[in-house]
């Protein structure tokens, strides 16, 4: 009886025993279903959003699983994402539109904060200091305009960040930037200062400098004068060109009347030179209005060879005076689709660089081909002295020039 109580005892506590492990079990599976599985999807796409990847959602792992807590807490953590990943995609479009804005100034422009950093500046500006827009940010003020490992002296250059310590501006000075622009190499340039301050929601106080380059400003100024000099010269061509017609017109007309009274001969040959510098005159005003002709959007058929002997006689009077020949030998069907007038400034612009170099006189030649790939060449050449070697690094720079 004993052994079999044994035995009963020790099979009723293997099946409660089983029954405990059993429980567990299904416990474990449980909790690790509908617990840890969606806590850990909940963590994962927590610390993913925190890293910068606003896709991260846990979705039907957690927030699709019914009517629970944790599928509560799931939608509300992938409702929230998306809230912040559209306000975080609206302040990136601003902060992109406000760069924008920044960088269509043609004036340098930065923003700097009480302690010299810069917080904020536009293309413009980095072109002037030679620098990315990485290593403007990360350097103070003081090194990307003055090259100077400490701020500026307040009392022997203006410091927009002292002047405007307390007060909003504006404040204008004039200031000498370190431009490194020319293949690393430092270089002065004039500048115009104008600066401003605001203070923020939370109470920093900030200064706005617009930056002018003054060289910048004195190229466009002479862009803009030869421009209204070009206007103001093919006006007056139109003006000529047309009395001058008529004056032709007249004297045809009073030669033809001389000729069928029997006049006499001498006068005759005086009519005819003034007919002839008359069409010398009219032909000048031509060339004159073809060159400053607006060009067409679509182009035309431009003969190579006509523009170059156009532009020729437009300085034929300079060339003689400098003892200069030029020679045109341009294949007649050099042709391009171009504008007439930019071409001829082409030549003109080439014709007078060789004045420049040959004061004492040369030669210049301008020839025209067409090469074996069916394209024009054009060479103009000229005996001068040419450009030494340092110097070819500056030859399209905006009116720089070299004379002999």
């Amino acid at each position: 009886i004993t052994g079999r109580t044994n035995v009963l005892a020790m099979s009723l506590a293997g099946a409660g025993l089983l029954t405990v492990v059993g429980a567990l079990t299904a416990m474990w599976f449980a909790l690790r279903r509908f617990v840890l599985r969606p806590v850990s999807a909940l963590g994962r796409a927590s610390r993913a959003f925190a890293g910068g990847d606003l896709s991260a959602r846990v979705g039907h792992r957690v927030a699709g699983r019914g009517e629970d807590e944790l599928s509560d807490l799931g939608r509300g953590f992938d409702e929230m994402a998306d809230r912040l990943r559209q306000t975080i995609t609206q302040l990136r479009v601003k902060d992109a539109f406000q760069q924008a804005v920044l960088d269509a100034s043609p004036d340098g422009i930065r923003v700097l904060d009480s302690d010299y950093r810069i917080v904020a500046a536009n293309a413009a500006f980095c072109r002037q200091a030679g620098m990315d827009m990485a290593q403007v940010l990360a350097a103070p003020c003081h090194v990307s305009s003055h090259a100077r490992e400490t701020p500026c002296v307040p009392t022997i250059v203006v410091c927009p960040l002292e002047a405007l310590s307390d007060q909003a501006g504006p404040v204008k000075c004039s200031h000498v930037h370190v431009s490194r622009r020319r293949g690393g190499e430092a270089a002065s340039m004039a500048v115009e200062v104008v600066a401003g301050a605001f203070v923020d929601a939370d109470g920093r106080r900030y200064v706005v400098e617009s930056i002018r380059d003054l060289s910048q400003q004195v190229e466009i100024s002479q862009e803009q004068r030869l421009s209204e000099i070009g206007q103001l010269a093919a006006g007056v061509a139109h003006e000529i060109h047309n009395p001058l017609a008529s004056v032709r017109l007249g004297l045809k007309a009073i030669d033809r009347a001389f000729e069928a009274r029997g006049g006499d001969p001498e006068v005759k040959d005086y009519m005819a030179l003034v007919n002839s510098e008359i069409d010398r005159c009219l032909e000048s005003t031509e060339r004159l209005m073809r060159l400053s002709r607006l060009p067409d959007a679509r182009g035309a058929l431009v003969d190579i060879g006509h523009v170059a002997r156009d532009a020729v006689a437009l300085l034929r009077y300079e060339l003689e005076q400098r003892a200069i020949r030029v020679s045109v030998d341009v294949d007649p069907v050099a042709r391009i689709i171009a504008g007439d007038g930019e071409i001829g400034m082409i030549f003109v612009n080439l014709v007078q660089n060789a004045m420049h170099a040959m004061a004492q006189g040369g030669r210049v030649d301008i020839s025209g081909r067409i090469n074996e790939k069916g394209e024009v060449v054009v060479r103009v050449a000229d005996t001068g002295s040419g450009i030494s070697p340092e110097h070819l690094k500056r030859i399209f720079d905006p009116f720089w020039g070299w004379r002999a």
